[in-house]
């Protein structure tokens, strides 16, 4: 027989931090510094892919304001494309974090679709504010409101 000391309780939980932190940062397996160049690629390459995935759906959505580009007034908005899309990644970052954290803890329960519409509500009210947020600073630098509105329209 043996015993269980506090420091094998402490590495336990060292143990599983560890892998929770890995899972929110994109890693599927469990990968140290020093492993091989195949082992980090085999660990990192799936999650890069669905990332691709959606940044290629993406292109595609955009593809649809071809007409937008096109117009003179409206063509700076599309400056704004890179901080969309570190915004849209960031967001993901912090939700598979949540999850992962919360399936890890098994604190996740209930119906996938209250989670669902609760993440959804989460977005566009942080949307809502970011937008608001992103106006002022639109006012500040004396850019043409009037052209972001407008390219909401068809």
């Amino acid at each position: 027989m043996g015993r269980i000391t506090i420091d094998d309780i402490v590495d336990l939980i060292k143990e599983e931090a560890e892998k929770d932190y890995q899972l929110a940062a994109g890693l599927s397996n469990d990968v140290e510094a020093d492993d091989t160049i195949f082992q980090l690629t085999r660990a990192r390459l799936p999650w890069l892919f669905l990332g691709l995935l959606g940044g290629l759906g993406s292109v595609f959505i955009l593809k649809d304001f071809e007409a937008v580009m096109e117009n003179p007034e409206l063509r700076n908005l599309f400056f704004y494309t890179p901080l969309i899309a570190a915004m849209a990644g960031n967001v993901g970052v912090q939700s598979s974090a949540i999850i992962v954290q919360g399936l890890a803890n098994d604190v996740v329960k209930g119906s996938l679709l209250s989670l669902l519409i609760k993440e959804v509500s989460l977005s566009l009210i942080n949307g809502f504010a970011l937008a608001v947020i992103l106006i002022i600073f639109g006012l500040i630098i004396n850019q043409d409101i009037k052209s972001a509105f407008l390219s909401l329209v068809p």
